[in-house]
Formats: C-alpha cells, sequence, structure tokens
C-alpha cells in the first residue's frame, strides 16, 4: 500500500489532480498510518460496512418495522466487527450506534446494542466473505463516480482509524456523523478499539506501536519478537515474520 500510493501521489502530480483510491487491506490501520505519511487513499471497504446490512435486518425484526424504513449509523473498529462475528471479546472495543426508524431515534433500552452485536451473524469467511466485501464498495465507488451523495459506511475515510458513515461524492468521501457525536470523539472510540486488534497507537510519523499482547503472542507462536514498525521497515518486516514462520513450521511440527 506504501508503494501505490507513492505511485498515485507521483501519478497525481503528473496529471494535475487528484485520484481517487478504494482500497481493501485492513484500511482501519493501513489507512491510517498512510494518512500520517500523507498519502491517505480517499477510503477503505468492507469490515464496518459488512456487518451494517445484517444489524439493520436485526433491528428490523427486533422492532417488527420494515427494513427499508430503518437507518443505523455505526462508528466501529474492525475489532468490533472481528468480536462480533464470534472471533474476539465485544466489550473490548467501544463502539457508538445510533438506531433510527424513520426519522425517530430509538432508545437504547429499546433495542440493547451490545446484544445486537452478540448475536451471531451469518457472515462467510475466507474467499466466500470476498463478494460481501465488493457488494459494501459499490455504494462508495458509484457515489464518487455518480457524484450522488450516497450514504454508507466504510472503514479509513481519508487516512481516519476505524470504520464510520460516510457520504460518497465526486469530491471523495466525508465522514458524515449523526447527532450526539463528535469528530474527536468518534475518533477516540475507533483509536481506543484498534487496541483490540493489537494496535496500541500510531505516531505522527506513521510508526505502528503494538500491545504487550501482541508481543508476547507472537513471541510464543513463532519465537518472533514484535518491535514498533516504521512503514520504512514494512518489507523487511515481512520476511523477518515469513522466516519465523517456517522455522516454527520446521522445528515444531517437521514441516519443510
Amino acid at each position: 500500500m506504501v508503494k501505490l500510493m507513492q505511485a498515485v501521489k507521483i501519478s497525481s502530480l503528473k496529471i494535475g489532480s487528484d485520484l481517487q483510491v478504494v482500497t481493501t487491506p485492513y484500511p482501519d490501520a493501513v489507512n491510517a498510518v498512510l494518512g500520517k505519511m500523507g498519502m491517505a487513499p480517499t477510503t477503505g471497504i468492507g469490515n464496518i460496512a459488512e456487518m451494517i446490512s445484517q444489524v439493520r435486518l436485526l433491528v428490523s425484526r427486533k422492532l417488527h418495522v420494515p427494513l427499508s424504513n430503518t437507518t443505523v449509523y455505526v462508528i466501529a473498529h474492525h475489532s468490533v466487527g472481528w468480536a462480533a462475528s464470534g472471533f474476539g471479546y465485544l466489550a473490548r472495543a467501544p463502539f457508538f450506534m445510533r438506531i433510527l426508524v424513520g426519522d425517530k431515534v430509538v432508545p437504547q433500552d429499546a433495542v440493547d446494542h451490545h446484544e445486537i452485536l452478540r448475536t451471531p451473524l451469518s457472515l462467510a469467511t475466507g474467499t466466500e466473505s470476498h463478494p460481501l466485501t465488493v457488494a459494501t464498495a459499490m455504494p462508495i465507488v458509484m457515489g464518487v463516480w455518480n457524484d450522488t451523495g450516497e450514504i454508507c459506511h466504510a472503514p479509513g475515510p481519508n487516512g481516519m482509524p476505524g470504520g464510520y458513515p460516510v457520504r460518497a461524492t465526486a469530491e471523495g468521501v466525508q465522514v458524515f456523523l449523526p447527532d450526539g457525536i463528535t469528530l474527536q470523539e468518534a475518533l477516540r472510540i475507533n483509536e481506543e478499539a484498534g487496541k483490540a486488534d493489537g494496535v496500541e497507537r500510531i505516531s505522527d510519523d506513521g510508526t505502528v506501536f503494538f500491545t504487550e499482547e501482541v508481543v508476547t503472542s507472537m513471541k510464543d507462536a513463532i519465537g518472533y519478537d514484535v518491535k514498533p514498525m516504521r512503514p520504512d521497515d514494512v518489507d523487511e518486516r515481512a520476511r523477518e515474520i515469513g522466516a519465523a514462520y517456517r522455522r516454527t513450521l520446521s522445528e515444531k511440527y517437521g514441516i519443510e
């Protein structure tokens, strides 16, 4: 992604116009790193967007209202969707949810937000999830292409950590927050939730600092000592981790 965005930046300068770039590789954190480097993509896709349709469906069923009359606004990191899918512990990752039926806000005592996210999501995994990811991208791509102002959800818009409601126009995407929450609070929620994914913080130069849990787990699993990672170190770090995996497979399991 660093190399791609460097190429995009050079191309934009040559044509005299900014290029819109939609990304998929873990945009909740990767786009935040790229944003610190001054070359944020337009937005990411997937992650938060993949759970929105099912959250709306669960709300519609619980309140016995038409799906078409149900709107949800969610601010959440990849870690929340991961936990909601049954792979993590939801309480570790803060999030924000606003539910509307028509133009009326539904109070939380009518629909427990944690309960909604704890309801097992029938999301596909692996390559079977790719059509869903593509489907979440289409409102963004078509909103930008046709300048429709489509409101949807996306991770990593404009180099921000985590996921948000966004409006897609020919100018790109802009975070679209409901009443009752500020952008500063939304950023705080996603930065804190990033820790449940192992990202302690991202410094102003794009260096990623990892949680102690990640450091310990990687050392126990493959004997790799995780240190803070600067963007310039990505290629070397990938080689180191690959070598550590191969060494572990060989020494622990006899797999060459």
